[in-house]
């Protein structure tokens, strides 16, 4: 049941999100989505005021890369949705859970025939998201709904899709007149989908016996975060991250702080025997166009290899949306000497790029924000 006996379909959505964990959404009002702002409540998400459309989703793209969760930017209607497009774009690029909520033109005014000239109507808001949105069983995880009850199902239905490897980023528009009716019935509970256990053999044959065992984490890695540093630490492997994984295990002693194109780290990577790559594509910006010295034996664990598999040829892949799993299985290789430095290693990077007169003053920010965080 509603946690709230009396609700708007606006803040139906706002108990739905609360449920799923959000805490906060980004969104500026508009005369369209004041709903929302009129249904804040306790045990309810707050909202959380932003300049420009854009910002709500540059914000909620931050809070979903730093925690692997679900975020929520509110807009409205025409040009406050057509602003966050941006954004949008980045972080569903970028595969961040973001979802998007969008007033839309009241349907009670709309012609049956398209536009009649309301306040920012729009014949088709959600074809503005649609070629960047999620793509699920071939479908794009963008949609403009006509009544309340599809609008709980999609929120429902986008909680879980935009979460579930490999997360993505999607659209829901509503009609401005529902979101501020009254909602009538129960708000069904969202089912859990148990993941399948891979199996991890393959994998673990290849990397036995090898000494010098290296970790790459991509975007798809960051909900791993505790697992990932058991094995590094298990194995003593340093712990390379690509863009979108950066603060993966970042107080973890393993975790090298420069990425792959500083040539201190490079090296590194070839002497590592063996590579564990772990929800990453491996695209050019992330390998400078795929000029690293990949190790021969390498073990790709992702829920859609289809990209990674385009960029190198690995020896195993496991194809699997349960990295708890199969990361807690490969505890199961032989604990590993520490072979690498990488305390040292850190420090050697950074004081060259601090000696360094086009290195030095970015530095110097990155310090001064360091000292003051």
């Amino acid at each position: 049941m509603p946690e709230h006996s009396t609700t708007t379909l606006a803040g139906a959505i706002l108990d739905l999100l609360w449920r799923a964990g959000v805490k906060e959404c980004f969104g500026i009002p508009g005369v369209h989505n004041l709903a929302f702002w009129n249904a804040l409540d306790t045990n309810r998400p707050r909202i959380i005021g932003v300049r420009h459309e854009q910002s709500s989703v540059y914000a909620a793209d931050g809070l979903a890369r730093s925690t692997g969760k679900l975020a929520v930017a509110l807009t409205t209607t025409g040009p406050g949705a057509a602003n966050t497009l941006g954004a949008f774009g980045e972080a569903a690029i970028s595969g961040s859970p973001v979802l998007v909520i969008s007033s839309e033109a009241p349907i009670g005014k709309r012609h049956k025939d398209g536009s009649r000239g309301l306040l920012h109507e729009m014949n088709d808001q959600s074809a503005l998201f649609t070629p960047l949105a999620k793509i699920r069983n071939g479908k794009a995880m963008s949609v403009s709904v006509t009544d309340a009850k599809s609008a709980i199902a999609a929120v429902i239905d986008f909680i879980s899709g935009l979460t579930n490897a490999p997360s993505g980023s999607g659209y829901i528009g509503i009609p401005a007149d529902l979101l501020g009716a009254e909602f009538v019935g129960e708000i069904p509970t969202a089912s859990k989908i148990e993941l399948a256990i891979p199996d991890l053999a393959p994998a673990i044959k290849e990397l036995s016996g090898k000494s010098k065992i290296g970790i790459w984490v991509g975007g798809g890695g960051i909900a791993a975060d505790s697992e990932i540093g058991k094995l590094a630490t298990h194995l003593s492997a340093p712990i390379f991250t690509s863009f979108a994984a950066r603060g993966v295990c970042a107080s973890n002693s393993l975790t090298l702080q420069a990425p792959i194109h500083e040539p201190e780290i490079a090296n590194l990577m070839a002497e590592c025997e063996a590579l564990i790559v772990i929800g990453s594509q491996l695209d050019g910006m992330n390998t400078k166009n795929w000029n690293i010295p990949f190790p021969k034996s390498i073990v790709v664990i992702d829920v859609d290899p289809t990209v990674v598999l385009r960029n190198i040829s690995p020896q195993v892949v496991i194809q699997t949306a349960n990295l708890s799993s199969a990361l807690t299985q490969l505890g199961q290789l032989k604990a590993l000497s520490k072979w690498a430095d990488v305390s040292a290693l850190n420090q050697k990077v950074r004081s060259r790029l601090i000696a360094e007169e086009k290195s030095a003053r970015g530095i110097a920010l990155v310090a001064a924000i360091e000292d003051n965080w």
